[in-house]
């Protein structure tokens, strides 16, 4: 979807762009001023472009690509890092570096936010999976879990 977006918005304001020039050596109307709203409209949407896609995927650190992406997005450099930022997404992160140690503890990025329905069923699957809870004491926590949202 971000493609789509991307292509969307560049054809606008190329299209709109090209369609003004054409426009403007003629006489003043409405077609000629439409093509000019569309052209900063849609320019204006693609330059704030990444700060919509962070926002949309929720990212964690939104402030700080919107600050690159109003700042520094005129450079196109900046631009593209703060799209390609909000679009990353978060890799695993390592916890425990023993050289020693085999294993390591890695913490994944959770696709649910902290405390939602979803992180607590998961965790009462894991216990019930663990045989930490019986069959019955996971349908009951489950459905107190269900009822409380």
């Amino acid at each position: 979807m971000v493609f789509i977006r991307l292509v969307v918005l560049l054809f606008l304001v190329f299209y709109s762009y090209t369609t003004g020039l054409s426009a403007s050596s003629m006489a003043v109307g409405s077609e000629n001023t439409l093509m000019h709203v569309v052209f900063y409209a849609s320019l204006v949407a693609l330059y704030l472009l990444p700060i919509y896609e962070a926002a949309k995927r929720k990212h964690p650190r939104l402030v700080p690509i919107a600050l690159i992406d109003i700042f520094l997005g005129w450079t196109v450099v900046g631009w593209i890092v703060a799209m390609v930022w909000a679009v990353r997404r978060d890799e695993p992160v390592v916890v425990q570096t023993d050289e020693n140690d085999p294993y390591q503890v890695v913490v994944e990025p959770s696709r649910y936010p902290p405390n939602s329905a979803a992180e607590s069923l998961k965790e009462l699957a894991k216990l019930r999976a663990e045989g930490s809870i019986t069959e019955e004491e996971f349908v009951a926590a489950k459905g107190r879990v269900l009822n409380a949202r």
